[in-house]
């Protein structure tokens, strides 16, 4: 891996895609695992725009930065990703810096997981910048996970600890009142919190097969 194609921005956009139960099955010694993610920007994967998206029932998470530079991500909705982390920021080869994260909602239920997820403890201190989201764990408090000071420690710490960090200063945490989001309807309502956060209603109207001559 050269210097140059570490710091290669790529311009690509990727935008409302409805994406939704993904499961990755793989193995590791023969014992059964699933893991897939709703959008993966894999090692130095730079320079990507990903906006409007909805994305829901991917195991591992709705998105994983993996090692980019200045990826921007922000008008999506992620919900109802997998048991543990619902967004993934790993700074792989400390490389991911001027990630920016803002105007999404992260809405789930699932007891144990986490709203963010750092690999490293200096990921969020140093190379991204995260605000105006809206988070939603079903009424439970919300949390991050950050490595801890010692070898093989972990954290988990609540969104206010994440706040003191300098990050989502303005963000909130609040039910984000979808149409109807048993059918999967992600529409929000008149009074969502998110629209006063600035949230732009995402219209999937015309994704998927289309009907008619001109499919």
């Amino acid at each position: 891996m050269t210097q140059e194609s570490r710091d290669h921005r790529t311009g690509s956009i990727f935008r409302y895609n409805l994406i939704h139960d993904t499961g990755g099955y793989s193995s590791n010694m023969g014992r059964d695992l699933w893991n897939s993610w709703g959008i993966y920007l894999d090692s130095f994967a730079s320079g990507f725009t990903i906006h409007g998206n909805i994305v829901y029932g991917a195991y591992d998470g709705g998105v994983l930065v993996q090692g980019g530079k200045d990826n921007l991500i922000y008008n999506n909705i992620f919900i109802e990703n997998g048991p543990r982390r619902q967004v993934f920021i790993a700074n792989f080869s400390d490389n991911s810096r001027g990630t920016q994260f803002h105007h999404n909602i992260v809405c789930y239920a699932a007891p144990e997981a986490v709203a963010i997820y750092c690999e490293r403890r200096d990921a969020p201190h140093s190379i991204a910048r995260w605000n105006h989201n809206l988070y939603w764990h079903g009424g439970r408090e919300v949390k991050v996970f950050l490595p801890g000071k010692e070898p093989n420690a972990e954290w988990t710490r609540p969104l206010d600890y994440w706040k003191g960090l300098g990050f989502d200063q303005e963000s909130l945490i609040a039910d984000p009142q979808f149409v109807d989001p048993r059918r999967h309807d992600y529409r929000l309502k008149p009074g969502s919190p998110a629209l006063a956060l600035g949230f732009e209603p995402i219209d999937l109207s015309t994704v998927g097969p289309r009907r008619g001559a001109g499919r």
